[in-house]
């Protein structure tokens, strides 16, 4: 596996980008600090790990399959503040211009359709990294397919899952579910 494809979670870093930077707006005031604290992320993806192929991935706006299984699903989340919706399409228009793959899905979370990324790249014989600091996603770990922690500069193989949790990846689910 000599290809490396680093798959960007796009939605939980735009999300963290908007809390931890100051509002920003552009002379026609719209906001734009989690755009730029996102792009950030992609030039620093870019330069630092210099991968052979970067991938995208959005949650889709709509509603996904599970909240069809619960009707209580995520129902105790805080709402988007409206000036972080105001910037999902502005930075995936940042995406397309920078002509870098992008993925969402109706009815499917961003969660989803990176792990459905990952494996595929996987099968093709290119090893993966995954850019969030999403703990739900560590199930996916193996020889292939790592997680960069970018906030704190941790790359997670099997062992360093197994450090912080306790747990192998195989495992990480079980976890989870209790």
């Amino acid at each position: 596996m000599d290809k490396v494809l680093y798959i960007i979670d796009a939605s939980a870093y735009i999300h963290r980008a908007y809390h931890a930077i100051r509002p920003l707006t552009t002379s026609k005031g719209v906001p734009t600090n989690a755009v730029y604290g996102f792009i950030k992320l992609i030039n620093k993806v870019k330069n630092e790990q210099k991968p052979d192929y970067i991938a995208v991935c959005f949650d889709h706006p709509s509603k996904n399959f599970r909240h069809q299984l619960s009707p209580i699903y995520k129902a105790n989340r805080k709402q988007l503040d409206e000036d972080l919706i105001k910037q999902m399409p502005i930075a995936r228009q940042a995406v397309n211009a920078m002509q870098l793959a992008s993925f969402e899905m109706a009815g499917f979370e961003a969660d989803d359709v990176i792990g459905t990324v990952a494996k595929k790249a996987e099968k093709e014989g290119i090893k993966v990294v995954i850019v969030t600091g999403d703990k739900d996603l560590f199930q996916l770990v193996n020889d292939n397919i790592h997680i960069w922690n970018e906030s704190k500069n941790i790359m997670f193989d099997s062992q360093k899952v197994y450090e912080k949790y306790g747990l192998y990846p195989d495992k990480i689910v079980d976890m989870l579910a209790l």
